[in-house]
């Protein structure tokens, strides 16, 4: 063996400069190497022993709770629309889980390099028994972005979405940790589940489906809290959650609990922040969303919404102003309660001299503003689909192109509520099978 004067010696001689410190880093890594291949070879991997140990674990309801994340990734052009797209698949908590059961799996991180403004790290995950390796460098900027720079060396900014400045700040050694270990996290994952059969991944994830959806359904309303619990305590309150899925709470779906689910997941593990995830995402302005998500369970009166005086010589029933904006359009179903309002006449229409009058005034303007947003909706593809996706929802079959005749007078209003809001979901790119 080699000893550092010998090294010296050779470097006075005009031979190779060899750093006694990185001759002694390599050793000893070398020798970490070897004896965890010697280890493996004690202790052979059995693939059923292991499959068993994982999809016993997915059905563990609070390991599943934290096995999927969700984050979106760019839009996709889909039939002439762009629609936002997500990728959804296991998470670092799940990965490591499955690494620990696979057994003989050899993780290294080291630096191999690291100034002022950045480090590179280098990650290998290796298996021991098939001698796969794969390995990945990480450049790290040792910066952060915030929305707000006091007290901080701020290196540049840009405009974000929404419209906000925000700054590129020079991370403290804390900041700076948390980056690396999240990067690191995401190569340990990606790059070790490709040791792992694809089919023992799918039927563990399959099996955490299952796990999830059982305990959504079976008890929604604690999901629902433990979600909003669990958002609130990153800062993220019910109301902007709200306004990002477009209903209130207390209506949000096992599918919707789902999606949360794998956001609060991924927000958890420090893939992505809420606001990189709202930035991401195409949604509605927030005015729009607010309304949305406060629905008036009062029952303010529908006049005002649309913006219409009310006739002094007829009073009109008030209803629920939100029902067709605050429930998505495939959830709407009418009922007697709902359908009780009709809008009142425009502001040029002379006041009616009786209730019988006023009624017959707003049937007909009603019936002409129907037949306008229906001829509206079938001059395009997509519109057809929306209005066609509306009458399967309110369960009519009209024989012609407009559904007028085939409602009672007092649905006619709810009716015209819901084309106006499935119109506008199309305009801002929404399609109705996503919808």
């Amino acid at each position: 063996m080699t000893t550092n004067n010998e090294l010296n010696t050779l470097d006075e001689q005009g031979g190779l400069a060899v750093d006694p410190i990185a001759h002694a880093l390599a050793t000893s890594a070398r020798a970490e190497v070897e004896a965890a291949y010697v280890m493996a070879i004690r202790n052979p991997r059995n693939e059923e022993t292991a499959r068993v140990k994982i999809l016993a674990a997915c059905r563990n309801p609070i390991f599943a709770a934290k096995a999927k994340y969700r984050k979106p990734v760019g839009s996709k052009q889909v039939n002439g629309r762009w629609e936002q797209q997500f990728i959804v698949g296991p998470s670092i908590r799940f990965a490591e889980e499955m690494l620990r059961v696979w057994h003989n799996i050899l993780i290294q991180q080291s630096a191999v390099y690291d100034d002022a403004t950045r480090r590179i790290v280098r990650v290998t995950v290796r298996d021991l028994e098939s001698n796969i390796p794969y390995s990945k460098d990480i450049t790290l900027d040792k910066t952060v972005e915030r929305r707000n720079n006091k007290d901080r060396d701020t290196i540049g900014q840009r405009v974000n979405s929404q419209n906000e400045i925000v700054y590129i700040v020079r991370a403290t050694e804390d900041e700076l940790a948390n980056k690396e270990a999240a990067n690191v996290s995401k190569v340990i994952r990606n790059n070790g589940l490709r040791l792992i059969p694809q089919h023992i991944i799918d039927e563990a994830l399959g099996e955490i489906d299952r796990v999830i959806r059982e305990k959504v359904t079976s008890d929604p309303e604690h999901e629902r809290r433990t979600l909003l619990d669990g958002f609130a305590r990153r800062g993220i309150y019910p109301t902007e959650i709200e306004k990002y899925l477009g209903c209130p709470s207390a209506q949000f779906s096992p599918e919707q609990l789902m999606t949360l689910r794998e956001i609060l997941t991924s927000l958890e593990e420090g893939t992505i922040t809420w606001a990189e995830y709202v930035e991401g995402t195409t949604i509605e302005d927030g005015k729009a969303m607010q309304e949305r998500s406060q629905p008036d369970t009062k029952g303010k009166m529908i006049l005002d919404k649309i913006g219409r005086p009310e006739p002094k010589a007829v009073e009109i029933p008030a209803s629920p102003a939100s029902v067709a904006e605050a429930v998505p359009v495939q959830s709407v179903r009418p009922s007697e309660q709902a359908m009780a309002t009709v809008p009142a006449p425009v502001e040029s229409a002379p006041a009616p001299a009786t209730a019988s009058d006023a009624l017959t005034l707003v049937s007909s303007e009603l019936k002409a503003n129907i037949v306008t947003i229906e001829n509206e909706l079938q001059s395009t593809e997509e519109g057809r689909k929306w209005i066609q996706k509306i009458w399967r929802d309110i369960k009519v079959t009209p024989n012609g192109k407009s559904a007028i005749e085939a409602l009672e007078p007092a649905n006619l209003s709810f009716y015209y509520k819901v084309l106006q809001s499935a119109k506008s979901r199309m305009e801002k790119g929404v399609s109705p099978s996503k919808s």
